[in-house]
């Protein structure tokens, strides 16, 4: 058997013969062709009933976050910083740059104003954490034996957010860090 898209044309092709009632056998070129019966007709598309929402309702948005407290917009002004030497030959303050004979120099902060609730200041040697301020204005201190070499403070003030500002060492001088040597 041949598959036939339209059998009432190939009927009539055939010059009607064999009866042309659906469901009934037609012969066309030697062929017996059967028409299925009719089934019954799909109901119009006005009575099917709308199906359910293909698409999930937009979510529902989540509240807005607190927003962040702002970050300090400055750290407490540096008064003065120094390195000084009060051991050796060659006594006295160590200008940012400049070299000194002393492995265990003298080391002073002062700030412009007292630290302020929760802020700390956190003062470094060459990376390394070296003594840290919460309350008052002033680190004091003699620094521990530093080797021969080029040796770099630096600092900042955290708050009690987090945030971080650093400190500028050096006053009107490029850069913020102080940098010395020991010879």
């Amino acid at each position: 058997m041949r598959d036939v898209i339209a059998i009432g044309v190939a009927a009539a092709a055939a010059g009607g013969g064999g009866g042309g009632s659906s469901g009934s056998p037609t012969a066309v070129g030697g062929e017996t062709l059967v028409a299925p019966a009719p089934g019954p007709a799909p109901a119009p598309a006005s009575s099917v009933a709308d199906p359910a929402p293909t698409t999930a309702p937009p979510p529902v948005a989540a509240p807005a976050p607190a927003p962040a407290p702002p970050p300090p917009t400055s750290a407490p002004r540096v008064a003065s910083f120094t390195v000084v030497d009060d051991r050796g030959r060659d006594e006295g303050p160590v200008a940012p740059g400049g070299r000194t004979d002393d492995e265990s120099p003298r080391v002073t902060l002062r700030l412009s104003d007292v630290l302020g609730t929760g802020e700390t200041l956190t003062l470094r040697l060459d990376g390394g954490s070296v003594r840290t301020l919460s309350r008052g204005s002033t680190l004091d201190f003699e620094e521990r034996r530093l080797s021969d070499g080029v040796h770099t403070y630096s600092a900042q003030v955290t708050d009690r957010s987090g945030n971080v500002v650093p400190v500028d060492l050096n006053g009107s001088l490029p850069g913020l860090d102080y940098t010395f040597q020991v010879v």
